[in-house]
């Protein structure tokens, strides 16, 4: 891919493309298009658990404790059929580097073992056993905010979402068509703008 001043030139296995303005969402991928942002892309499990008997989990809560610097606890709240999706905070805390191109997909006890050990701490009523384990790849930033914007010339990009994007797609939507259109952004983006980075 190549930015050529009024357009933008991505040469792919089915030929060539050129567009006036590319945005490119690439997930952990986007590591590969931008090289020189800091792009942190790692493994993290999503991890599902049931009550103990005696315990619903019905009106279970949406929570975020920072339990201390190194452990923070999240839950989204009761899910359909029961279960309760739990896991760990990642901002600033070591995770298993990711090899794009060959990610690994297997579940250990080991990699459930600092959640199932806060569960059994902390959350009473509901089994430290994870009913469900899942592996899903985030890409963190310095600082845990989103790179979503003009990333240089006629390319804009989006990623580096900490494991957010989904709950925000409709404004980081709305961001990327407006700058790709030349348009206003009515929203503040400095805190987001990819050349926060530059140096």
């Amino acid at each position: 891919m190549q930015d050529q001043g009024a357009a933008v030139r991505i040469v792919t296995s089915a030929g060539e493309i050129r567009a006036s303005q590319v945005v490119i969402a690439g997930g952990a991928w986007l590591t590969r298009f931008a090289p020189d942002l800091p792009l942190d892309p790692v493994r993290t499990i999503m991890t599902w658990f049931d009550p103990v008997a005696g315990y619903s989990l019905d009106a279970f809560p949406v929570f975020v404790r920072e339990i201390s610097p190194q452990l923070t606890l999240w839950g989204h709240g009761a899910q359909p059929g029961g279960l309760v999706k739990l896991g760990l905070g990642d901002v600033g805390v070591p995770r298993t580097a990711l090899n794009l191109d060959n990610p690994d997909r297997h579940i250990t006890r080991e990699d459930t073992a600092e959640l199932r050990a806060a569960v059994r701490q902390w959350l009473e009523g509901i089994s430290p056993e994870p009913a469900s384990a899942h592996p899903c790849m985030i890409t963190r930033t310095p600082d845990a905010q989103f790179i979503v914007g003009r990333y240089r010339g006629n390319i804009l990009v989006a990623g580096g979402d900490n494991g957010h994007a989904f709950k925000h797609a409709p404004a980081i939507g709305e961001v990327l068509a407006r700058q790709a259109q030349g348009n206003t952004v009515e929203l503040e983006t400095a805190f987001i703008d990819p050349r926060r980075f530059a140096h």
